[in-house]
C-alpha cells in the first residue's frame, strides 16, 4: 500500500506541480508519460537493490496506450515486463552517473517527479539527448537479455537459430555471416540474446506524441532520433563477433561453442558518451518534417582545417543544410553552464563540488568551479592495512593513517 501511495503521489506531483520552461513544454502535456516509466526503478526496486512489489498497471495512469498494453493488465507477464523496465531505469541511472561523475552536471537522480530533474524533461540540451539515447539502449539491452534467460516467460525466448530466425531478418547480411563461418569448425549454442524482441520493446517505450506546436515537433524528432541511436548501438554491438568458448579437453580450441550477446552496458555507455562530446545542434527543416544541422563544416584555407560555419537554419541565405547522420547525437539550441543552482529545473550548481588541481579535464578546479575559485583542505583518513593471516584462524591488521588534499568549489 505504501508503494502504491508513493506512485500515485508522485504522479500527482508530476502532473500538477512542475513548471514549464520558456519552450512551452509542460510535464502534464509532453513529458509526463515518459517520466512515469522512467522512474520505474523508484517504484519496483528497493534501496538495497532487491525487487519490491509492482503496484499494478492501474496506477500507471500517465502511460500511453502502447505502454499500458505492454503492462498487460497487471498479469504475470505485465509484471515481468515492468520489472525489466525497472532494471533498465536503474541501469540507466547508474551508468549516467558514472559517465558524468567528473562533469558539472553529474546526472542526479530524484526519488519523485522527473527521474533526472525538470531540466532533462523540459530542455533539448545535449545532456537530455544523452539520457534519451541511454534509456532506449538500456531497455533494448535488458529486454534482450531477459528473453535468453527465460525471465519473460511465454512472451519470448532466446534465438535458437540465428541465421534462420525471422525476427532478425534485415538486421544483418546473412550471406556475409554465413561466409564468415564457412571455414570454421564451430557449433552454435541454442540460445542467442533475442535482440529483435529487445529492439521492439525499446521502441514501444519511446517518446510519446507531443502536443501541437513547432517546438514540440522539434523536440519529438530530437527524442526519436536519439532513442533510435541508442537502440542502434546495442544492435551493432550484438552483430559484432560472437562470444565463443573452446570445447575439448586439450585446450586446442579446434571446436568452439559460440553465441551472440548484447554488448556490455558499460561499452554502450562509453560509446554514447563519446558521441556526447561531439553532438550536432539541429533545428527543424523548412518543411517541418525533419531535422537539419545548424552549421556546416567549411575548410579554412589558411588554417587548413575544418571550421564550423553557423547558418541561420537555411532561412534566407540560400544554403540547404544536411540532415544529421543517424550515428550522431543531436540536440536543440538549449545550453546550460550548470555553474549556478536553479531549483526550478533541479540543477544543484557546482558549489561544494570536489575538483582536481592538476587535471586538464572537466573536473579541474578551474572548469568545475566556473572560475569562482576553490578551497583546499587536508583530510586525514584511517583505514586497515598490512593485514596478515594468523594461524589459526584469524586476520590481524594494523591501522594506517593517510593524508590527502581535498579541493571544493567556492
Amino acid at each position: 500500500m505504501l508503494l502504491v501511495a508513493t506512485l500515485v503521489a508522485s504522479c500527482m506531483v508530476l502532473h500538477e506541480g512542475s513548471t514549464a520552461s520558456d519552450s512551452g513544454d509542460s510535464p502534464a502535456q509532453n513529458g509526463g508519460d515518459l517520466e512515469t516509466w522512467w522512474t520505474m526503478a523508484n517504484r519496483v526496486i528497493l534501496p538495497q537493490g532487491n525487487m519490491g512489489t509492482f503496484p499494478g498497471c492501474e496506477h500507471l495512469n500517465l502511460m500511453t496506450d502502447n505502454q499500458r498494453r505492454a503492462c498487460d493488465g497487471g498479469s504475470d507477464l505485465g509484471v515481468r515486463r515492468m520489472t525489466i523496465l525497472a532494471r533498465a531505469s536503474l541501469a540507466t541511472t547508474l551508468e549516467c552517473q558514472k559517465q558524468f561523475a567528473a562533469q558539472r552536471w553529474n546526472c542526479p537522480k530524484f526519488a519523485s517527479g522527473p527521474l533526472f530533474g525538470r531540466h532533462i524533461l523540459h530542455n533539448s540540451t545535449r545532456e537530455a539527448a544523452f539520457v534519451h539515447a541511454l534509456m532506449a539502449a538500456s531497455v533494448a539491452h535488458e529486454s534482450a537479455k531477459a528473453c535468453s534467460e527465460g525471465r519473460l516467460g511465454r512472451d519470448c525466448n532466446c534465438v535458437t537459430n540465428y541465421h534462420e530466425e525471422d525476427q532478425l531478418r534485415g538486421l544483418v547480411d546473412r550471406e556475409q555471416e554465413a561466409a564468415r563461418w564457412a571455414t570454421a569448425d564451430y557449433r552454435w549454442k541454442n540460445c542467442d540474446n533475442n535482440i529483435a524482441y529487445g529492439l521492439r520493446m525499446a521502441k514501444k517505450f519511446q517518446s510519446v506524441e507531443p502536443r501541437p506546436g513547432v517546438w514540440s515537433r522539434q523536440r519529438k524528432l530530437l527524442n526519436l532520433h536519439n532513442e533510435k541511436l541508442g537502440r542502434t548501438i546495442v544492435r551493432k554491438g550484438f552483430e559484432r563477433a560472437p562470444v565463443c568458448k573452446c570445447l575439448g579437453f586439450t585446450g586446442s580450441c579446434l571446436t568452439r561453442m559460440c553465441w551472440r550477446e548484447v554488448p556490455n552496458f558499460r561499452a554502450v555507455g562509453n560509446a554514447l558518451f563519446s558521441l556526447y562530446r561531439s553532438p550536432v545542434e539541429t533545428t527543424l527543416n523548412a518543411a517541418g518534417d525533419g531535422l537539419q544541422s545548424v552549421y556546416m563544416a567549411t575548410v579554412d584555407a589558411a588554417a587548413g582545417a575544418e571550421q564550423p560555419t553557423v547558418v541561420d537554419g537555411g532561412a534566407g541565405d540560400g544554403v540547404t543544410l544536411p540532415a544529421p547522420s543517424e550515428n550522431q547525437l543531436v540536440h536543440g539550441s538549449d545550453e546550460w553552464s550548470y555553474c549556478d543552482a536553479n531549483s526550478e529545473f533541479d540543477i544543484a550548481g557546482t558549489r561544494g563540488r570536489i575538483c582536481q588541481t592538476g587535471s586538464g579535464e572537466s573536473d579541474s578546479c578551474r572548469s568545475m568551479c566556473c572560475y569562482r575559485g576553490y578551497q583546499g583542505q587536508t583530510v586525514t583518513q584511517k583505514a586497515r592495512c598490512n593485514c596478515r593471516f594468523v594461524f589459526c584462524c584469524s586476520v590481524k591488521c594494523e591501522e594506517c593513517t593517510t593524508e590527502f588534499e581535498r579541493n571544493t568549489c567556492n
